[in-house]
């Protein structure tokens, strides 16, 4: 399995979230593929309904059961990148919950090979735009609460309650949220954007 970036979405439980998040991904770009890992023939439609219905029941996979029994994902293609998955996580002691969603890190890194057999590691600056531009629009047309990013080894984001209470948001390399809760600083670019966003990126 190889290592991922992560786009996580955060949202409110509500009895529509599925399906206004799935139609925005859409909307922004995505194009459903397929379902995944042993429900690769289910039906776009029929994944939003099993999910909301789990949502419904505010639903935990428990340590022992068969992730047949969990939310299900989705791949979906997006212009070149090799593989665009979709999963839900969900805490039911909290009131939000999350949408993932991962592309392989190689997709966006350039690995290049200097004279003396030295490689060296790039972010796909065009790559990652694209990504920003897909959060852009999830974040203008839909209820997101927070948008955040990271690498296969970086810490689980805060929530948006942590982060209105002054926690610092994941911007690996970037996030966006409420414009409330941004407090600046000079390592990062601010950019304010429509319903009430900020999208920070490293400086």
């Amino acid at each position: 399995m190889p290592a991922y970036f992560s786009l996580t979405f955060e949202l409110n439980k509500s009895h529509n979230a599925m399906k206004d998040f799935y139609e925005n991904l859409i909307y922004a770009g995505l194009v459903f593929q397929s379902g995944y890992c042993g429900f690769e023939n289910e039906r776009f439609e029929d994944i939003i309904t099993w999910n909301q219905n789990k949502l419904d029941e505010n639903f935990e996979l428990g340590y022992t059961e068969h992730h047949s029994h969990d939310y299900r994902q989705m791949l979906f293609h997006y212009v070149d990148f090799s593989e665009v998955r979709v999963f839900v996580m969900n805490d039911r002691t909290e009131r939000t919950f999350s949408f993932d969603v991962i592309i392989p890190e190689s997709d966006l890194l350039n690995y290049t090979k200097d004279n003396e057999g030295r490689y060296s590691v790039q972010r796909n600056f065009e790559r990652m735009e694209r990504l920003k531009s897909v959060a852009k629009k999830m974040w203008v047309n839909s209820s997101v609460l927070a948008i955040q990013t990271g690498w296969e080894c970086s810490d689980i984001p805060p929530s948006a309650e942590d982060i209105a209470r002054g926690i610092q948001p994941q911007t690996e390399p970037f996030c966006i949220i409420q414009a409330v809760s941004v407090v600046k600083d000079q390592d990062h670019i601010y950019e304010y954007i429509q319903r009430n966003g900020v999208l920070i990126e490293e400086a």
